[in-house]
C-alpha cells in the first residue's frame, strides 16, 4: 500500500503538469506580494533598470544603453509602462517560465525525479525576492535556460542565436557564450561559431545611429576595466554569500551534486549526453561562479560582490541540486528507503524558507521598502504636504527612488538633476534638493556640507532612520532660499 502511494506520488511529480502547477503557485504567490508589499528588492539597480525600461519610449537612446542592457530594456519596456508593479510582473512571469524550462532541461538530461527541480527552484529564498524587482538576473536565467534546452534538443543553431543576445541582458553573457563556443569546438561544429556573434552584429547596426560607431557594443561596456570603485574582498565571499541566496538544504545538495557529477563521470565514462550536461550545466555554472569569485577577489570589472548576480544561474544550480539529492537517495539500497529520503529532504527544502534563519524569508526585510527608501519617502511626503506647486519644481537628487516617489522622468534634465549639478545648473525657480548619505555621499562623493553651504538652498527637513544593523540612513531636504 505504501509502495503504491509513493509510486503514484512519483508519477505525478514527474509529469510535465507538475512543473506547471509549481510555476503557477509561484506566480500566484508573487502576484499577491506585488499588491500587499511595496518592496523593490533593492533601491539601486532594481530602480535604475526599471527607469531605463520605463522611459526608453520617450528617450529612444535608452534602448541602446550598455549599462541598462539593451535586450532587457527592449523586452521589459512594455511592462514598465505600468509602473513598478508592471516591471515586477514582468520578472515574476519570466521566473515562472524559467521554472518550467528548467524542468524540461532535467527531463532531456534523463535525471531521476525531475519534477523536484521545479520545487528546488521556487524554494530557493532568493528567487522570489529578486523576481519582485527591476533587476536583469531573472531574464538572464530564462535566456540561459532556453539556450541550454534548445541545444540539448539538437536545435543547435537556434540555441546559438538565442545565447548570442545574452550579453545584452547581462555582461556575463560573454562568459556563457565562451562556454557554448567550447561546446561547439568539442563537438567539432566549427562552422556554427559565427552565430555566437549575431547579437553583437544586430546591436552594432541597430545602435549605430545613436552611438555613431559600430563597435559601440564593445567600447561602451561599462565594466571593461581592471578596477572597481567598490573595492575587493576575500576568496570565500561568494561561497559564504551563496548560502543566503539558496538556503542550507539547497546549498548542501549543490555541493553534493558537483561531487556526484565528478564521481559519475569517473565511474561510468563520458557519453554524449553526459558531455553536454557537463559543459552546458556544470560548465556554465562553474565558469560564471568562478568568474565572480575572481572579479571580487581582485576588484576588477567593477564587481561589487553582490550575491544577487547568482540568481542568473539558479536554473542550472537547481539541476545540480537535484543531482545531489538523487545521490543522497542512492546511498540507500531499497526503493522504499530511497523514496522516504526523497520525501523527507523535499519537505526540508520546502520548510526551510519559513523557519527563522538568516537565509530564510523575512517579510519586512525581503518584500517591503528598506530604510533608505522609507527616509526618501518621508522627505517626499513632506514636499507633497507642504508645497502646493511641487509638480512644477526642479529636483536635485541622487537616490533614484525619489523619481518614483515624485513621478519624475529621471532622464529629463529640465526637472531631474543630480545634487552636484546644483552649482553648475542652478535652479531658475522653485527647486528641491534631496541629499542622502549613501548615493550622494558615497556614489557621488558629495558630503552634507555641499548642499548645506550652497547659498541658493536652505534646509527644511532632515529624515533619519536606522536599519536592523543600526546603520543610519538620512535624507536631507533643502528648498530654494
Amino acid at each position: 500500500m505504501e509502495n503504491n502511494f509513493f509510486a503514484r506520488l512519483e508519477n505525478y511529480t514527474n509529469s510535465k503538469y507538475f512543473a506547471w502547477v509549481v510555476a503557477a503557485i509561484f506566480f500566484s504567490a508573487g502576484l499577491a506580494l506585488i499588491f500587499i508589499a511595496n518592496g523593490t528588492c533593492d533601491d539601486g539597480d532594481s530602480i535604475m533598470h526599471y527607469q531605463f525600461a520605463r522611459w526608453a519610449v520617450v528617450h529612444h537612446e535608452l534602448f541602446f544603453d550598455h549599462w541598462a542592457k539593451p535586450f532587457y530594456v527592449l523586452v521589459a519596456s512594455p511592462f514598465a509602462q505600468f509602473g513598478i508593479p508592471g516591471i515586477k510582473i514582468f520578472n515574476l512571469l519570466v521566473s515562472s517560465i524559467t521554472v518550467v524550462i528548467t524542468y524540461n532541461i532535467a527531463s532531456n538530461l534523463n535525471i531521476k525525479h525531475k519534477g523536484l527541480v521545479a520545487v528546488m527552484m521556487v524554494m530557493a529564498p532568493g528567487l522570489i525576492t529578486h523576481s519582485l524587482s527591476g533587476l536583469t538576473e531573472p531574464l538572464f536565467a530564462l535566456v540561459l535556460s532556453v539556450s541550454i534546452l534548445l541545444y540539448l534538443r539538437n536545435y543547435i543553431w537556434h540555441a546559438l542565436v538565442v545565447v548570442s543576445f545574452l550579453p545584452f541582458v547581462r555582461s556575463e553573457g560573454l562568459i556563457i557564450c565562451g562556454v557554448f563556443a567550447f561546446m561547439l569546438i568539442i563537438e567539432k561544429q566549427w562552422k556554427l561559431l559565427p552565430l555566437l556573434l549575431l547579437g553583437h552584429v544586430v546591436y552594432s547596426f541597430a545602435g549605430y545611429p545613436i552611438h555613431g560607431k559600430l563597435l559601440w557594443v564593445f567600447t561602451r561596456i561599462p565594466y571593461a576595466h581592471l578596477s572597481s570603485v567598490y573595492g575587493k574582498g576575500p576568496w570565500s565571499h561568494f561561497f559564504v554569500a551563496l548560502l543566503n541566496l539558496i538556503g542550507v538544504p539547497l546549498y548542501v545538495f549543490l555541493v553534493a551534486g558537483l561531487l556526484a557529477g565528478i564521481f559519475n563521470v569517473v565511474k561510468s565514462g563520458m557519453s554524449k549526453i553526459v558531455l553536454r550536461k557537463w559543459i552546458l550545466v556544470y560548465g556554465c555554472f562553474l565558469a560564471y561562479f568562478t568568474a565572480h569569485v575572481i572579479f571580487w577577489k581582485f576588484g576588477i570589472f567593477n564587481s561589487f560582490g553582490l550575491v544577487r548576480v547568482l540568481v542568473a544561474v539558479l536554473p542550472i544550480m537547481a539541476i545540480l541540486q537535484l543531482e545531489g539529492l538523487n545521490a543522497f537517495a542512492d546511498l540507500f539500497k531499497t526503493s522504499l528507503l530511497q523514496r522516504w529520503v526523497l520525501n523527507v529532504f523535499t519537505l526540508a527544502i520546502i520548510a526551510f524558507p519559513f523557519i527563522p534563519f538568516n537565509s530564510s524569508w523575512h517579510y519586512q526585510h525581503d518584500f517591503c521598502l528598506n530604510v533608505s527608501q522609507l527616509s526618501d519617502k518621508q522627505a517626499t511626503d513632506y514636499i507633497k504636504e507642504n508645497f502646493k506647486d511641487y509638480k512644477k519644481a526642479q529636483y536635485y537628487y541622487d537616490a533614484n527612488y525619489i523619481s518614483i516617489l515624485m513621478d519624475i522622468d529621471y532622464f529629463d534634465t529640465t526637472t531631474s538633476r543630480r545634487v552636484w549639478e546644483a552649482y553648475e545648473h542652478p535652479p531658475r525657480g522653485e527647486a528641491f534638493l534631496l541629499w542622502d548619505n549613501w548615493y550622494s555621499a558615497v556614489d557621488y562623493k558629495m558630503g552634507y556640507d555641499v548642499p548645506a553651504n550652497n547659498p541658493r538652498f536652505k534646509l527644511v527637513k532632515k529624515c533619519t532612520l536606522y536599519d536592523k544593523w543600526k546603520y543610519e540612513k538620512t535624507t536631507a531636504l533643502f528648498t530654494t532660499n
